[in-house]
This record gives C-alpha cells, sequence and structure tokens, in this order.
C-alpha cells in the first residue's frame, strides 16, 4: 500500500510566492467530484446558538464578574462546558459546543465565538514546533498546532488592540512557559477549517467531498499551502496524475521545503518510473527529513512480528525521541514491554496510551486495555 501524506491545521511559513487566480484554477476539475457536499454550502464556523448565548450570559457573565474579562471567560469555558481534546473530526464552535470535544482548531473556533458574544477581543496563533503525526489507513497526517489569546480589555473598534493577553491552550503536552507563536488571520483560520475536513473526508473515503473543501480552502486562502497539498492527494487517488503533479508543485512554490508534498510529489513520481526527476527531490527530503514518520515504529512492529520484542523496543524508543506525544508509539512500547514480562513498565506505557491519544474511542481502548492489564498484574 503506498502511503500519502496529507496535512492538517498545520503551517505558517513565509510565504515566497502567492498563486494567482488564473494558477490556482489550473488544479480544479469541478466536473469531475459531483456537487459541494450540503455542510459547506451551509458552514457558518463562528455562529452562536441559543444555548451558547445563553451559556455566555449565565456562566461566562458570571466569571467575569469574578476574574475580569479573559480569565472569567476561560474559567468558565474550563469549569462548566468540560470539554474533552479529540482530533478525529473539525466542527463548527456550535457543534463543538454541544459534543463538548474537538481538536485544537474546533476548540479555538468556539472560544473566539464565544468571546466575541461576550466582547472579549481574540486573536489567533499558530505554534511552530508543536505539531504532531497521525496515521489511518495508509494516510499519514501531519497535524499542526494553534492556539488563541483573550484580551484582557473588551473588544475594540478596529480588533487589533490586544494589549496583555491570556493565552487558551488544549493540547495537554504543550507547556506555554516560552512558546514561540505567530499570529495569523481569521481568514487562514477559515482555511485551516476546510483543509482540515478534506483530509477527514478523504480519510472517510469521501473523495468528492474532500475535493470541494480543498477548493474551497484554496479560495479562502491561496497563500496557504496545505489545501494544494490536500488536492493533490485527492487528484492522485481518482487517476488524475497531471492535476495532483501541479497542485503538488503549486504547493511547493509556497513552501519549498515541505517535507510532506515532496514526499508525496516523490511518490508519484517514482510510480511513473520518473526517477531522474524524483532523485534531486529525495535529496532535498534526505537533508530536511533523513528518517520519514512512522520509520522506527513499522521497524519496532516488525520486530514483534518476528518474536524480537527487545530490537522492537530498541526501534520504538528511537521512534518516541522523535514523536514524544504519539500514543501509538507509546502503545506499541506497552505491547514490548509485556511480551518482555515488563508488566509494571507495559502499564506506564499504556497509560500514557491513554492520556496522549487523539481521540475519545482509542482512549477508552487504552484504558480498558489498562484495567485488563493491571488485573492480570494483581493475580
Amino acid at each position: 500500500m503506498r502511503t500519502l501524506f496529507v496535512l492538517a491545521c498545520l503551517c505558517l511559513a513565509a510565504c515566497t510566492t502567492v498563486p494567482t487566480r488564473q494558477q490556482t484554477d489550473s488544479l480544479l476539475d469541478d466536473a469531475a467530484y459531483g456537487q459541494p457536499p450540503d455542510e459547506l454550502q451551509q458552514l457558518n464556523l463562528f455562529a452562536i446558538s441559543p444555548a451558547m448565548h445563553q451559556f455566555v450570559a449565565r456562566e461566562v457573565a458570571k466569571q467575569m464578574r469574578l476574574h475580569g474579562d479573559s480569565r472569567g471567560l476561560y474559567a468558565a469555558i474550563r469549569t462548566q462546558l468540560h470539554i474533552d481534546y479529540d482530533a478525529s473530526t473539525t466542527r463548527p464552535a456550535a457543534q463543538t459546543f454541544i459534543t463538548r470535544s474537538g481538536n485544537c482548531l474546533s476548540l479555538v473556533i468556539l472560544t473566539a465565538a464565544l468571546a466575541r458574544d461576550a466582547g472579549v477581543a481574540v486573536h489567533f496563533q499558530y505554534v511552530p514546533g508543536e505539531g504532531s503525526w497521525t496515521r489511518f489507513d495508509g494516510v499519514i497526517f501531519r497535524n499542526g498546532h494553534v492556539n488563541i489569546a483573550l484580551d484582557s480589555r473588551k473588544t475594540t473598534v478596529d480588533g487589533r488592540s490586544f494589549g496583555s493577553a491570556l493565552i487558551v491552550d488544549f493540547l495537554p503536552s504543550v507547556d506555554l512557559e516560552g512558546l514561540r507563536t505567530v499570529e495569523i488571520s481569521e481568514r487562514r483560520i477559515l482555511a485551516m477549517y476546510m483543509s482540515n475536513r478534506a483530509g477527514e473526508n478523504f480519510a472517510d473515503g469521501d473523495v468528492d467531498a474532500a475535493y470541494w473543501w480543498a477548493r474551497a480552502a484554496l479560495d479562502k486562502d491561496p497563500s496557504f499551502s496545505d489545501p494544494y497539498n490536500t488536492l493533490g492527494v485527492i487528484h492522485r487517488q481518482r487517476g488524475e496524475l497531471q492535476l495532483a503533479e501541479r497542485s503538488f508543485r503549486m504547493a511547493l512554490t509556497i513552501r519549498p521545503d515541505n517535507a510532506v508534498v515532496l514526499s508525496n510529489l516523490i511518490g508519484l513520481l517514482t510510480a511513473q518510473g520518473r526517477e531522474t526527476e524524483a532523485d534531486p527531490l529525495r535529496q532535498t527530503l534526505a537533508r530536511i527529513e533523513p528518517v520519514r514518520p512512522y520509520a522506527y515504529l513499522d521497524a519496532g512492529n516488525a520486530a514483534l512480528a518476528a518474536g524480537d520484542a527487545k530490537l522492537a523496543m530498541h526501534y520504538f524508543r528511537e521512534e518516541l525521541q522523535r514523536m514524544p506525544y504519539n500514543a501509538d508509539v507509546h502503545y506499541a512500547m506497552a505491547v514490548a514491554a509485556a511480551r518482555l514480562d515488563r508488566l509494571t513498565e507495559a502499564g506506564q506505557f499504556l497509560a500514557s496510551a491513554a492520556v496522549l491519544s487523539p481521540n475519545l474511542s482509542d482512549r477508552q481502548i487504552y484504558a480498558s486495555k489498562l484495567e485488563k492489564l493491571r488485573a492480570l498484574s494483581t493475580n
């Protein structure tokens, strides 16, 4: 099975080129992908539901009287909503409020919607270096990270006076001390949302919907490289190889050092026997990212399958250095430790996997396995 790489909620780097409308239009083939999904056509990302407005009027207002504007809003969200981190689906504010769960982007969108209803100014931030890898059915996702800053004063007329801001970050593994952030626009947040939904629909097998979401992201922010890559993955899946190549190359004009896009373009050229064109790209990729994502995890799993748990543990520790907050790696280490009869260590890794899992269903599975392991240890 070939490996495809999709970016989600990822990058902000200095853009070397912003494609023109004519260039982005050359990547599209609307007739091949059905109709836009209803969800996209009805999208209102920051819409406030009656229940959300009531929450602001009652709970947020109460906390604001005690703690001030920004800290009061944060206190109300933290103590009253009991939100779970769940990276499986990106949702608009109103849906996230109902489900009480979401990924970093969903939770930032919800916080912004509540803040605006409460009259608190916000600005959005991309966090370089805080991304993570996830893998689903042969598709590897590079998940970036965003958070939000809440102003301590009421919203200004131009919305740009933030003063001393309170940073709200929903990712458990992030240490806010000394965290480097880059302010991004609401337009970029909207494009990130659309790009995420493209990747999620693609992973679910709905290629038509994925196309329309990626297309919308291009329209919203043509300087954002992620949707070009996603569009390339979609076109390749449909056999539109020229459009796929064009999309990948367009992404590289924006971010020439994007390892994800380079990997996809190399794979596309190699599949067509165009090794002479792929080789220079391989050299570039080797400088940027000498070891591909999940390489050590795959090697460790192969060692486990061959019955060598000790060698597997060696590979898993190498992967842990690269992806310290990846639940799959912690779970693999738990399995290897159990094979080596190190049950206490296995329990520790399994507990970490349960905490770090990016979605609620996997978290519950890991927690169940941990209970069984603990029962085994006490017998």
